[in-house]
C-alpha cells in the first residue's frame, strides 16, 4: 500500500492533503499509527491553488 498522506475535510470547497512527511518527525510504515478515521486534528494551511484545486496542510503538533 502507497500513501501520499492523509485527506482533510477542512469544510470548503476542497478536502486538504497532510503529506505522510508532515505527519510525524518519524518515519511511518502505516498511517494509522499516527492518524485515524474521523479524527479531528488541528491543521495549519499551507499551499493552495483555486485552479488545479489543491490546498496542503501541516499538522499542528503540540510539544
Amino acid at each position: 500500500m502507497i500513501t501520499f498522506g492523509a485527506c482533510v475535510d477542512i469544510g470548503v470547497y476542497q478536502d486538504g492533503l497532510v503529506h505522510i512527511f508532515d505527519l510525524s518527525d518519524e518515519f511511518i510504515l502505516d498511517l494509522r499509527e499516527v492518524v485515524k478515521v474521523d479524527e479531528a486534528i488541528k491543521t495549519q494551511s499551507g499551499e493552495h491553488n483555486l485552479i488545479r484545486k489543491y490546498i496542503t496542510l501541516s499538522i499542528g503538533f503540540v510539544f
